[in-house]
């Protein structure tokens, strides 16, 4: 314990000289971010590219450890542990860096998250375990490769705020940490421990009003290896649900990378496209302040990190109640939030959904009775009866000298949605509704377009009939 203090003293140290400098560098080459009074609400610009000191202050701290340690089998565990996740992590690392210097596409930067990924499995870091099965190495390799992909953009979504996505990697680091202490699993403990002192450090400069940004460099790279982390920690748990514990500790940045995602598809907008959707951006703009944002926040990952460790000391035997808790609180906190495109899913889902089938199994009921229709007549009690189902309160058919009236339902004129359809140059069928009623236009179009089509088919019919003695009687009147 006292090991893992001085690891993250000395990590703490190198990182709180290194920042401040660091800064100054990057202001004088340019690599800053200005606000744009939408989603950067800073009020400078900022210095980005705060990852290189947490990089580096680890780096050092980590080749004290090899320098100070000797030769034996933790020794080499934690080598395994560490070369596993390092050279990964600096793949992801200089191409985060890139884009803070130059920018870089979204596909760009995925196809290297990626590679980072294949790579941190060839080296052992992959999930196996299901429940208590061993899964197939195809399934390991998919679920490894989205989970490293998730946590890592997961951060980067997150760093939307002052201190937010550096406080949430505390927290998550600490919790590993904690854990794995508790499971024996010193080679992640002692991994882990530099990477706490760095972050704690660098939230010295990275709080509101920060002086130094993550940038991608920072948020991808603490995404990736809080991944690699994670499956470090439930390699070490054989029973139920292994990957329990690790979920719930980085429950709110998953979380908002989810809702992210949601919104987008529901929106139909590219996964990738940048907006002011996130957690963060919708408690700002109920009235809080960055910094008050930003400690209710850490306080959800408080709450994740505390459910996270109980699950994990209690050897995931109440693992899928832990897991259910988590749900439970994050969707309530969420709820909360009124988010928009939830809203409306669920209204969807179980309202208009349900309407909508509904609906489309009178306009095909509808379909099948016109079929059979031979007459006006027919035709016309078969739009009644499917226009009453659709709760239209009046209908008026206008056939030449024929005239169709039919109330379903009593309505204010006065105040009614009014569907005028032409046939002809003379003849027409209107349709009114309560306002106060519901309108599906995806149901009721294809109804109209049915209705307009049977009662032009069923009024040509009866032209041609009628023209047709006629014609007869002048052939007969030539001979």
């Amino acid at each position: 314990m006292r090991f893992l203090l001085l690891l993250g003293s000395v990590a703490f140290l190198a990182c709180a000289m290194i920042t401040p400098v660091l800064r100054r560098v990057l202001v004088r080459c340019g690599v800053i971010d200005v606000p744009d009074a939408r989603r950067k609400l800073h009020g400078r610009a900022v210095a980005r590219g705060g990852g290189i000191a947490i990089a580096i202050s680890y780096a050092v701290t980590a080749a004290l450890i090899f320098a100070w340690l000797d030769r034996s089998a933790a020794l080499d565990r934690l080598l395994a542990v560490t070369a596993a996740v390092a050279l990964p992590a600096a793949l992801v690392f200089g191409i985060g860096l890139l884009d803070d210097v130059v920018g870089l596409r979204p596909w760009q930067k995925l196809s290297v998250q990626v590679l980072a990924a294949v790579w941190a499995y060839s080296g052992g870091v992959r999930v196996g375990l299901i429940t208590d099965h061993v899964i197939p190495h195809w399934l390991g390799f998919l679920l490894t490769i989205g989970w490293l992909l998730l946590c890592t953009n997961a951060f980067n979504l997150l760093d939307g705020i002052d201190g937010l996505a550096a406080g949430a990697a505390l927290v998550a680091a600490t919790t590993m940490t904690i854990a794995a202490i508790s499971q024996g699993n010193y080679a992640l403990a002692v991994a882990a421990a530099p990477l706490i002192g760095s972050l704690a450090a660098f939230l010295i400069y990275n709080s509101s009003p920060a002086s130094i940004f993550l940038g991608d460099s920072g948020s991808l790279t603490l995404g990736f290896v809080l991944g690699c982390f994670a499956i470090v920690w439930s390699q070490k748990s054989a029973t139920l649900l292994s990957m329990t514990a690790p979920l719930i500790a980085l429950a709110l940045p998953l979380a908002d990378t989810l809702l992210a995602v949601t919104r987008r598809f529901l929106r139909l907008r590219p996964i990738f496209t940048a907006d002011r959707g996130h957690i963060h951006h919708t408690l700002l703009d109920r009235g809080l302040t960055p910094r008050r944002v930003t400690f209710l926040l850490y306080g959800v990952s408080g709450v994740a990190a505390a459910l996270s460790l109980m699950a994990s000391v209690l050897h995931d035997s109440l693992s899928g109640l832990f897991l259910l808790l988590c749900c439970l609180t994050l969707w309530w906190f969420i709820h909360k939030l009124h988010v928009v495109e939830l809203r409306a899913a669920r209204k969807l889902l179980f309202g208009r959904f349900r309407g909508i089938i509904e609906g489309e199994l009178i306009v095909l009921g509808f379909e099948k009775c016109i079929c059979g229709g031979s007459n006006l007549d027919e035709c016309w009690n078969a739009i009644a009866n499917a226009s009453a189902e659709l709760d239209f309160a009046q209908i008026e058919l206008h056939a030449g000298d024929k005239v169709y009236e039919r109330t379903l339902k009593p309505i204010d004129a006065s105040v009614c949605w009014s569907f005028h359809l032409p046939l002809s140059d003379s003849a027409y069928i209107a349709f009114r509704r309560a306002a106060s009623a519901d309108f599906e236009f995806s149901v009721v179009g294809p109804f109209f377009e049915l209705v307009r089509r049977s009662l032009q088919a069923n009024l040509a019919g009866a032209a041609q009939r009628t023209r047709q003695p006629l014609e007869q009687l002048i052939s007969v009147e030539a001979l």
